[in-house]
């Protein structure tokens, strides 16, 4: 073959190498999601609702493609607007039901109802008072710590104990230290990275007491995004039949869920007044008990790490496979002097 035509085939396959990649991105379909600046410790959190997406997409929605939109950090009824107003197209919220009226719910609770199981902050000489507390009646004489907006303060007044309130995280701990109030309920997958920043401030854990109640944290879409809210749901059925969901959410949290040791506490049930009345309680599968704690939280199935800017969902991570990885990534191993605020995601989605 004369070279001259060798080399216009040469040119001919360069240039259609090159086009690759444009019409890649140009079928991919974007999944935006607000981008979290570091929190420290609070990362596996924020790690967590990326991989899981991941995954739910993947088993649903080939062409879709994570991408991460820049927004100062946020309330999640902020970010409820940022839904609304189109700005991103997923969220992770605590829901409640005036929320799933503005928004469209993926009712699948993806933390497995963690956020309702909680453990107390106390000092440590009413942590020893805390011991001898056998029932709601009792703790009903101690006063709890909460934020003023935060969606766990309806559920301790509902039950009749006594609460004070703050609008930070650090107003609460400042109260703890006043003596103004006895505990500070937080949830397994925070209170022990918390525990170790306040230890100076003899600030402990109470180890014979666990609040639960039940409590969802959803992904929602705006109200009228009904293809990726379906594309999601999907995505999550298949996820859950093949175990996908249950290895990562134990990959994530089972450590704090056994170092917790909820098998000594002395659990005292509370109920929820804002539960939604479609909250798929019924469907035991989606929800943590105590009972299937595992022993390991390995997971062998890769997942694209927390740092990628942009993130690729099913077939279109072959054009960013760097940024996967066989195992999943884990929390930062160290944080902030003091704990972000809970009323500012992504400490606690409100």
């Amino acid at each position: 073959m004369p070279v001259q035509q060798l080399t216009r085939i040469a040119l001919t396959l360069a240039l259609f190498a090159s086009a690759l990649p444009l019409a890649t991105a140009a079928d991919s379909i974007p999944v935006r999601v607000h981008e979290i600046e570091n929190q420290g410790a609070y990362n596996k959190r924020y790690s967590y609702f990326l991989v899981l997406l991941e995954h739910v997409l993947n088993a649903s929605c080939e062409e879709c493609v994570i991408e991460k939109v820049a927004f100062p950090l946020a309330t999640s009824t902020r970010n409820a607007v940022h839904l609304q107003k189109g700005r991103i197209d997923v969220a992770w919220i605590n829901t409640n039901p005036a929320r799933e009226k503005l928004l469209r719910p993926v009712r699948i609770p993806i933390y497995k109802g963690l956020i309702g199981w909680r453990l107390l902050l106390a000092r440590e000489g009413t942590a020893n008072k805390l011991r001898n507390v056998a029932n709601l009646e009792q703790l009903q004489t101690f006063w709890a710590g909460q934020g003023h907006d935060w969606p766990d303060t309806p559920i301790l007044k509902s039950a009749g104990l006594q609460v004070r309130t703050s609008d930070s995280w650090e107003g609460i701990i400042h109260l703890l230290q006043q003596e103004r109030i006895d505990y500070f309920p937080r949830g397994l997958n925070e209170i022990i990275y918390e525990a170790q920043t306040l230890r100076h401030q003899g600030i402990v854990i109470e180890h014979s007491l666990a609040l639960h109640y039940p409590a969802a944290v959803y992904f929602y879409v705006a109200k009228d995004n009904q293809v990726l809210a379906q594309r999601l749901e999907a995505g999550f059925e298949t996820i859950i039949k093949n175990g996908e969901f249950d290895r990562l959410f134990h990959h994530f949290f089972g450590a704090d869920i056994r170092e917790a040791h909820l098998e000594t506490k002395r659990i005292i049930e509370l109920k929820n007044p804002n539960l939604p009345p479609l909250t798929p309680l019924s469907r035991t599968e989606l929800w943590f008990t105590p009972a299937n704690v595992v022993t390991s939280n390995v997971v062998t199935s890769k997942a694209v790490t927390s740092n990628p800017v942009t993130l690729k969902a099913g077939a279109a991570k072959a054009v960013a496979s760097d940024t996967y990885s066989e195992s999943l990534p884990e929390a930062a191993s160290a944080g902030p002097a003091s704990a972000p605020p809970e009323n500012a995601a992504p400490p606690e989605p409100q």
